[in-house]
């Protein structure tokens, strides 16, 4: 490994004993580090990168028309939760998703399938229950 030429800017820092954690020395520098965090069965590669110099590591703002970057589908205003609790416990009744299916996961496979099938039943219930949110509409500004 190459001596550093300057101040560290790119760094991991794992805060939890229960964890292990593999640094990949070819990948590190001042600017970029690697690493894999290991717990159970699960293994989770982390990177984390310092744009140097000209470039920006934020991005450019773009010209035209505006894109939606927010995340929020529905119109929560105007959900009707009842009906809202209702779908949901007919969509995990459908799918057979119950608590003891989620306290007896084992793998990190398996705990990917129940969170999709979860989140698919969230889903099912939000498009019944929940009017989508109207993308045309903008903030008024007060000015």
């Amino acid at each position: 490994m190459t001596p550093r030429k300057g101040p560290v800017k790119a760094a991991i820092i794992i805060l939890d004993s229960g964890v292990d954690v593999e640094e990949d020395k070819t990948l590190i520098d001042e600017n970029v580090t690697a690493t894999v965090i290991k717990a159970g069965n699960c293994r989770i590669g982390v990177v984390s990168v310092y744009f140097e110099g000209q470039a920006s590591p934020l991005p450019r703002r773009r010209s035209g028309p505006r894109l939606s970057t927010g995340t929020r589908v529905y119109n929560t205003v105007k959900a009707r939760w009842s009906e809202f609790g209702t779908a949901m416990n007919a969509a995990l009744t459908e799918r057979t998703l119950t608590f003891e299916m989620v306290k007896s996961v084992g793998s990190c496979d398996q705990f990917d399938e129940v969170v999709e099938t979860y989140t698919e039943c969230i889903r099912q219930a939000c498009e019944s229950a929940i009017p989508p949110r109207n993308s045309e509409r903008r903030l008024k500004l007060p000015w």
